[in-house]
């Protein structure tokens, strides 16, 4: 976690706007009229799964899958998350939404790259490192 990218991302909540604002990180966003629920968010991003292809790295045509490759892109280290409620939103029709805005850096889905290398896990691990519950860690 954080606190900067939580301060940068709470800032784009606050001010409504369903687009990239060119800060450090990559943003993810998510808006619903219903009462925010994070583990939503989570499961409409991890839901784009569906719609990429790992082989080719593309998304199936008019599918977004950008969130997706953000959550799981291996070379992003941190993130921070903010919300807003938005009477009105930039870039979006519906009013009245909750808007979670959450910033991943380093950035990822930079073109021609895959978001991580298909393996058995920790297979690529730094020597210095253990695996643990599948993930290199310390």
């Amino acid at each position: 976690w954080d606190t900067d990218l939580e301060v940068d991302a709470q800032e784009h909540a606050e001010k409504c706007s369903w687009t990239q604002n060119g800060g450090p990180g990559r943003l993810n966003l998510f808006a619903t009229a219903s009462a925010l629920d994070v583990e939503l968010a989570m499961e409409e991003w991890n839901g784009e799964r569906k719609f990429y292809n790992s082989t080719t790295s593309t998304c199936v045509p008019g599918q977004t899958c950008d969130n997706y490759t953000q959550v799981v892109w291996a070379e992003t280290t941190r993130i921070g998350c903010g919300s807003s409620f938005c009477k009105k939103s930039h870039g979006i029709e519906t009013e009245n939404v909750h808007l979670l805005v959450c910033s991943y850096y380093p950035p990822g889905n930079m073109k021609g790259k895959k978001p991580y290398q298909e393996g058995p896990s920790c297979e690529m691990c730094p020597t210095d490192t253990v695996c643990v519950n599948n993930l290199c860690g310390e």
